[in-house]
């Protein structure tokens, strides 16, 4: 049903779609494609969602997408764009220290790695949401939270880390925001 709405709305606001495949579907993809007739692989940008990558090794990871990406999709693909995405947002800043810290984008290091072994142009993508880790109580996490904020820059996260808002030692998240900025 999903697949049968979003066709209806293809080429409603530009030319073309962007389909989303996971690495484990890439090599269904060329079928998959052909046996929609009103799709035309030149009009169509896919994406390939690698996930969460903050736990893994870039060049590890890097080469895996690779692998999987040369073994799926010939030099000469018929799409309009190949586009690697992936996010790597830590999964906690209790382990940072106060203040200014440098922490590897491995994202942005996977995505260099795997397109420096795909024989065309492998594009980029992220998002800078926050890791879906559920490991603690949400509410135990949000008493203990501080105001931490977080820029990217190519090959890290430049994360300021705050203290907690409440408490004899706390500073109200606004001062914070402010000095962090």
């Amino acid at each position: 049903g999903y697949n049968v709405a979003a066709a209806a709305l293809i080429g409603s606001y530009a030319p073309g779609f962007v389909l989303v495949v996971q690495p484990a579907d890439l090599p269904h993809l060329a079928a998959w494609v052909g046996s929609v007739p009103s799709w035309n692989p030149d009009e169509i940008d896919v994406l390939i969602d690698a996930a969460g990558v903050a736990e893994h090794n870039p060049t590890q990871m890097g080469n895996y997408l690779a692998h999987a990406i040369n073994g799926s999709i010939p030099s000469h693909h018929p799409w309009r764009s190949v586009t690697l995405y992936s996010w790597s947002a830590p999964k906690d800043h209790g382990p940072l220290s106060v203040g200014r810290n440098n922490v590897d984008r491995r994202d942005w290091l996977t995505w260099l790695q795997a397109r420096t072994q795909v024989p065309f142009q492998l594009d980029f993508s992220d998002s800078g949401h926050v890791h879906p880790s559920l490991d603690e109580v949400p509410g135990y996490a949000m008493a203990n939270a501080t105001v931490s904020v977080r820029y990217a820059v190519d090959n890290r996260w430049i994360i300021h880390k705050g203290v907690q808002t409440s408490g004899p030692n706390g500073i109200q998240m606004t001062a914070q925001y402010k000095g962090h900025a």
